[in-house]
């Protein structure tokens, strides 16, 4: 199976059908209807065909400092800077997931103890931020073991649920 079609089967609920040929968007971050703030950070990947072997992952606005900065570029990406913030792209692949890691580490110390940051509001987005970037590198790290003739029965976690783990469990 390539990466797309597992994608879609793991986030099926949270995919939109872009306007180009059979080109899809994933959305993967935990944003709720109560999180307003127009800083928080949209996690997308992106595909230009459903049959994909590889994704472009998009973060923006995202929190990025000189480390961020440094290890997207390291790997292929690219940071623009743009009147809302930040935008991140990273193309990937199914043996990514380390790649993955790295940024949400990266993203996680932009605002660890004594670093200085210009919106106050990263303070909670970075870990959000985070936290959703490790739950896909777990699920691209299970797309790469997946064989090729077997169907996606991808557990992806809240962030596909369309629940934020942030938020409360309604009985």
């Amino acid at each position: 199976m390539n990466l797309a079609t597992f994608l879609l089967a793991a986030y099926g609920t949270r995919v939109h059908r872009t306007s180009f040929g059979d080109g899809l968007s994933i959305r993967i971050d935990d944003q709720s209807q109560g999180d307003v703030h127009l800083g928080f950070c949209q996690i997308h990947l992106s595909a230009q065909r459903s049959d994909d072997t590889s994704v472009l992952l998009e973060l923006s606005p995202a929190p990025h400092d000189a480390e961020v900065e440094e290890m997207v570029n390291r790997h292929g990406g690219h940071i623009t800077h743009g009147s809302i913030g930040a935008t991140i792209q990273l193309p990937l692949g199914p043996r990514d997931a380390r790649r993955v890691r790295d940024l949400a580490r990266a993203i996680r110390r932009v605002t660890r103890r004594g670093q200085r940051y210009p919106d106050p509001n990263w303070k909670w987005i970075c870990p959000r931020t985070a936290d959703s970037l490790e739950r896909f590198a777990e699920l691209l790290a299970r797309a790469r073991r997946q064989p090729a003739n077997q169907s996606a029965n991808a557990e992806p976690g809240p962030a596909c649920s369309g629940r934020s783990s942030h938020e409360p469990k309604r009985g």
